[in-house]
């Protein structure tokens, strides 16, 4: 793992959802592939969806093929979170990030999520796999567009007075080591989710190969 100093000691940790702490690359390259098919537009395997995923999602879309006028988006979009919603609750936390958690809660540190996935749809991934005690705030977006996570950012540290110099953000996207730099708070990229590991090169940030390792960013 690469390795950079945290300013101060950590006294919050906070997380991205998808990709970071629930394992839904397989339920999303699968619901993709439903979307892309039902436009006449070739699927994508494991690998090209890693390579071309990111923020905005617009991006995303457009370099898979589809049509992202704002008409289209939207029901593209619609269509995808129908489908995704549909089976969440197949997906379950990465093998390891329990333990994680529970070590970090043991430490008396404050937990929250920070996500990209609409308000009401994050809410109910939350609720439904049992995990709103796990955190004092679940953050996400007004709407399903999966644009920038910064303006909820800058809400999560204003509604709970936190210092972003303490915090350890987690994610699995460069938008999420983005979304660190312009809140400053240090962060931890991880190798398991929705973006090769390559791709975070050159942007500073930490890369934890397993959920072990981010316990040693906190000591």
């Amino acid at each position: 793992m690469n390795t950079q100093t945290t300013r101060q000691p950590v006294d919050t940790v906070i997380w991205d959802f998808n990709g970071t702490l629930l394992d839904d690359l397989d339920l999303t390259v699968e619901t993709i592939n439903v979307v892309l098919t039902e436009h006449g537009v070739a699927p994508v395997d494991t690998h090209r969806h890693k390579r071309a995923f990111r923020f905005p999602i617009i991006e995303y879309y457009r370099d898979l093929g589809l049509d992202t006028s704002d008409a289209a988006f939207s029901v593209v979009t619609e269509r995808y979170h129908d489908l995704y919603m549909q089976r969440v609750t197949e997906c379950s936390l990465y093998d390891g990030i329990p333990g994680v958690l529970d070590a970090i809660e043991q430490r008396g540190l404050r937990q929250f999520v920070l996500s990209a996935l609409n308000q009401t749809l994050l809410d109910e991934c939350i609720d439904g796999l049992g995990l709103r005690e796990r955190f004092h705030g679940v953050y996400g977006l007004s709407d399903i567009m999966g644009r920038s996570k910064i303006a909820r950012g800058h809400d999560l540290v204003s509604d709970h007075g936190i210092d972003p110099a303490r915090v350890l953000y987690i994610g699995d996207t460069i938008h999420d080591v983005e979304v660190a730099a312009a809140l400053g708070f240090s962060a931890i990229a991880v190798s398991w989710g929705h973006q090769h590991t390559h791709m975070f090169d050159g942007h500073g940030a930490t890369v934890a190969r397993d959920p072990a390792e981010i316990l040693t960013c906190l000591n």
